[in-house]
């Protein structure tokens, strides 16, 4: 849960996001309401994490942050998205934008602990 928490707003708080003077004021008012949300759900993940049924909880919104990214990444040609000019830009992993990999071994990684605590709280019968 660090990643939207403090590292998606490490990297989004500056001019090639939401002090970028092109964007129009509405596009910067989405972007830290994006970034607000996101942190807030992500603390509340974190703080599930540590509770008694958190785990599955944390893991169920840290699926969906990070894979509504990408998603997002995705479905780019349809609205017009891209990474260029990003802080991440110039970095590639496995020949793709290391955030769309850092953002997809996250949603993986969620997922498959998701998947595993439900598979611990509802064991098939033999």
């Amino acid at each position: 849960m660090l990643i939207p928490l403090i590292l998606v707003p490490y990297l989004e708080l500056n001019v090639t996001h939401l002090l970028n003077p092109e964007w129009p004021a509405h596009a910067r008012m989405h972007e830290a309401w994006q970034l607000i949300t996101n942190a807030g759900v992500a603390s509340l993940a974190l703080g599930w994490t540590w509770t008694r049924d958190g785990l599955a909880r944390g893991s169920a919104l840290g699926t969906l942050i990070t894979a509504g990214f990408v998603v997002a990444w995705l479905v780019r040609d349809f609205y017009g998205g891209a990474m260029a000019g990003t802080a991440t830009a110039s970095y590639s992993l496995l020949g793709l934008d290391v955030a769309l990999v850092v953002m997809a071994a996250a949603a993986t990684s969620f997922l498959a602990i998701l998947v595993l605590e439900m598979r611990l709280r509802c064991p098939s019968n033999p």
